[in-house]
């Protein structure tokens, strides 16, 4: 089944509805902010994006573009037996892990 559901506003009722969904959005925003994440939250966020590190430890290490920088050892499967220790450069805004590496010097 296909069904199509079609909200009809009033002309003047489009200043209402954006104010609502601006309300709404504006209080979805509140609650976190990106300095409350901790290293923790970024060696977790490393653990899920490579599940074959066995060990990750992260440092504060300044900030890039307003956002806190993370400077993370983690050991990289290179073979079977073998782990081999990496140095990646991190930050970690919203729930949102990126590397920046290549951008930063760590």
């Amino acid at each position: 089944m296909n069904r199509t559901v079609i909200f009809l506003i009033r002309p003047g009722g489009y200043r209402t509805v954006a104010a609502v969904f601006g309300a709404v959005l504006l209080l979805a925003g509140c609650g976190g902010s990106s300095s409350s994440s901790s290293i923790s939250d970024v060696e977790n966020a490393i653990s899920v994006r490579s599940p074959d590190s066995s060990e990750v430890h992260c440092e504060r290490h300044g900030t890039t573009d307003g956002k806190a920088l993370y400077r993370c050892v983690l050991d990289v499967p290179v073979s079977v037996r073998e782990m081999r220790p990496e140095t990646s450069c991190y930050t970690f805004e919203d729930g949102k892990l990126d590397n920046v590496t290549r951008h930063v010097s760590c």
